[in-house]
């Protein structure tokens, strides 16, 4: 039995649509399905212009609350709209397009009954969609390591997220259309400044890789705001900024001296401003440049001899080798892998 819709249930979900049908109707059952039941699903239709609003109005269940928006807010406003309107004591996160599993929301309020210093919560993600193949995304746990990350990623996927609507109120947070498209990551940066945050260790939702979505469709504006963000807080924590260290992509040898150049400034800087952890900001940077050394490792042999001789994280000689190693192999396979493709599509057009 669900608990009566008269009373302020415990968890709001939020989940703005707009012309969300080809997928929305799979997202929404994933929350009519949870194990904990007493929630309310906020559908915030901003707007639609295809079928959402019928799908919307297709379900019975008195735990879907449907706001229709006559105008076209985008997801600022939509979120927004959908917070005024909120009754749970936790707030949770639901795109229209991704899918949660059924235990998400009890796992979730679980561990923030249990944990009241935790005010967000988020969990680790499974991608599938516009991708090679299905991966899962595993977000650092601990606060420290996720407020380090933050200084330069969204450490948390918004889908997977739950926070105490209480510290919204006390603090007067929403989320701001100066960052749009990385609104998400700013409410995140201000809820970990007046609480602690985490990540449970296991996958709990199906995250949509979508290339029609705002991720790809607004990539400039996002692009724009991220930089801005990623500037503003490296400048709160009394730390240098580069453009390197927002756009986090490499592609050459001297982009990645760059970028090297510039996380060799930040623990120094750290040290005299005391802002972050610096165990967990050196962590952070030994893992970031591990990433963008591994993504640029069609450079060849030069970006592993780049890696061993600075890896930007304290490791033996034997760790550091292996990770270069790492580099050089994922390279050559490659190359090998180009290679025969490139004999095999030869062959094909001489044969035909």
């Amino acid at each position: 039995m669900h608990p009566s819709s008269t009373a302020a249930p415990l968890v709001s979900i939020l989940m703005p649509v707009y012309n969300g049908e080809r997928y929305l109707r799979a997202a929404i059952d994933s929350m009519l399905a949870q194990t904990q039941t007493d929630f309310e699903l906020i559908a915030i239709d901003d707007a639609s212009s295809d079928g959402s609003a019928a799908i919307l109005a297709s379900y019975a269940d008195a735990r879907l609350r449907v706001l229709t928006q006559e105008v076209n807010t985008g997801i600022v406003g939509a979120l927004n709209n959908g917070l005024a309107c909120a009754r749970g004591r936790y707030i949770a996160r639901m795109d229209a397009d991704d899918i949660s599993y059924a235990q998400r929301l009890e796992k979730q309020t679980v561990f923030m009954e249990a944990h009241p210093e935790i005010g967000l919560l988020g969990s680790w993600i499974r991608g599938f969609g516009d991708v090679r193949r299905k991966y899962v995304h595993r977000y650092p746990q601990q606060h420290d390591d996720i407020r380090a990350l933050m200084l330069f990623e969204n450490p948390f996927a918004h889908s997977t997220v739950m926070f105490r609507r209480a510290l919204l109120i006390e603090h007067g947070l929403q989320y701001s259309e100066r960052f749009k498209y990385v609104e998400d990551w700013a409410l995140w940066w201000q809820l970990s400044s007046v609480s602690r945050v985490a990540n449970l260790p296991e996958v709990l939702v199906d995250y949509r890789i979508n290339k029609a979505g705002s991720s790809y469709t607004g990539t400039s504006i996002q692009t724009t705001s991220r930089l801005r963000f990623v500037e503003e807080r490296l400048a709160e924590a009394g730390l240098p900024y580069h453009p390197a260290l927002a756009e986090m992509a490499p592609a050459s040898l001297d982009e990645l001296r760059t970028l090297s150049r510039a996380f060799d400034a930040l623990p120094p800087a750290n040290a005299a401003s005391g802002y972050m952890d610096a165990a967990a900001l050196q962590a952070c940077i030994g893992r970031l440049w591990f990433r963008s050394c591994y993504r640029s490792r069609r450079q060849g042999l030069a970006v592993a001899r780049l890696y061993f001789s600075n890896p930007h994280a304290p490791m033996s000689r034997p760790q550091r080798f292996l990770r270069g190693l790492s580099i050089v192999f994922r390279s050559y396979a490659r190359h090998m892998l180009d290679c025969a493709r490139n004999m095999t599509t030869g062959r094909a057009g001489r044969i035909s």
